[in-house]
């Protein structure tokens, strides 16, 4: 199954020695109508090759049993102390620095979601990322907020229940854990990257930041495909506009997922069972 991947584009391996078994998605060239995105588009080609029929495919992500784990115990933690509304973000671009807006208007999208009673899961990122989370971090900080930093290597054994008490966790790991803490917060927010196609198969709604507007067919091919709530906010205006459009979803997303808790908390417990 090649889904026209860097590995193949290079030219530099080869794949098989039996083409009978080798089935190539020519993702630069295969199109459907009304199917815009990247991801309709590749179930579409999977359900013609393998199942055809009018049944939805949706990508899934699957977490090891250890990162989920304690993926939900510590956003378990942070509830713990009172955070109802959990946003896991990552400002990661891949090393593009085209999808990115600007240092300030991320400081104040973190503080802005505080300010609107938001806890938050900051990935810090690799590389350069780290260094700009850090001096977010400290202009956080310096605005009074309380963050706690975690790493990987340093996490706290599952047994400490105690509260996390903190308004940002700055997170510093691997995709596989970061990808649980996703999993267990409410919603997630990031610029056009890896992560936010994470979120969106996880099934936790998603604010996708498109900086990078040269080609409108880009924002629609690679929105995330997903059975849940995705919103594409679209830059290239002024800082303040894009963090506008953005703290707007935010409220709604916000306002859904809390409408939703209110209702489990005032279902009969036979119903739940």
């Amino acid at each position: 199954m090649d889904p026209d991947s860097r590995l193949t584009q290079l030219g530099l391996l080869p794949v098989t020695e039996d083409d009978a078994a080798y089935y190539f998605f020519e993702s630069r060239s295969f199109t459907k109508p009304k199917l815009p995105r990247i991801g309709q588009l590749t179930a579409r080609w999977l359900s013609d090759l393998f199942e055809p029929g009018d049944r939805a495919l949706y990508p899934y992500a699957a977490l090891l049993p250890e990162h989920a784990r304690l993926g939900r115990d510590l956003c378990w933690r942070i509830r713990l102390d009172g955070g109802s509304h959990i946003a896991a973000v990552s400002f990661g671009v891949g090393g593009n620095p085209r999808k990115r807006i600007s240092e300030a208007f991320e400081t104040e999208l973190l503080a802005a979601l505080l300010d609107n009673g938001s806890r938050i899961v900051l990935d810090k990122g690799v590389g350069e990322e780290v260094e700009r989370a850090n001096r977010i971090i400290a202009a956080l900080r310096d605005r009074g907020k309380n963050v706690a930093e975690a790493e990987e290597g340093a996490v706290p054994k599952r047994s400490e229940r105690e509260k996390l008490r903190c308004d940002v966790l700055a997170w510093q790991g691997g995709v596989g854990l970061f990808s649980a803490l996703i999993a267990a917060s409410d919603l997630y927010i990031g610029y056009d990257s890896a992560f936010q196609h994470v979120a969106a198969a996880l099934g936790v709604p998603v604010i996708d930041i498109f900086a990078d507007l040269r080609s409108p067919l880009f924002v629609s091919r690679w929105a995330p495909h997903a059975r849940g709530r995705v919103k594409v906010v679209k830059g290239g205006l002024s800082d303040e506009t894009t963090l506008t459009r953005v703290l707007a979803c935010h409220r709604e997303f916000k306002r859904r997922a809390e409408s939703r808790a209110r209702r489990a908390r005032s279902t009969p417990l036979d119903r739940l069972v």
